[in-house]
């Protein structure tokens, strides 16, 4: 379920049906400014989307993970993140791929 606050990092660039139009850019981070719906790659805020759509590009960053990042490598969210290659630049404070 997507909440309104919620922060997703995108691991695969995502296009619109049949179209060459950018859903989701790999690298980025999108937030929910609204229960039930994404900001996408155009900045529409109001654009929801079903869970099986979603997570075929993008990991929800639980607030533990967005609060402590690299602290605890047993969060579920942090795996996820790794398994598709990225890694925190705490300097930069945004996720890189390896």
């Amino acid at each position: 379920m997507i909440r309104n606050g919620d922060k997703f990092l995108c691991f695969k660039t995502g296009y619109y049906n049949g179209s060459e139009s950018i859903i989701f850019q790999e690298g980025k981070i999108y937030e929910s400014h609204t229960d039930g719906c994404i900001i996408d790659y155009d900045g529409c805020t109001y654009h929801s989307f079903s869970d099986g759509f979603w997570q075929k590009y993008l990991i929800k960053l639980t607030p533990l993970c967005r609060y402590n990042y690299g602290i605890s490598e047993n969060l579920f969210c942090l795996q996820k993140i790794k398994q598709h290659g990225y890694v925190y630049n705490r300097k930069t404070k945004k996720f890189v791929k390896k």
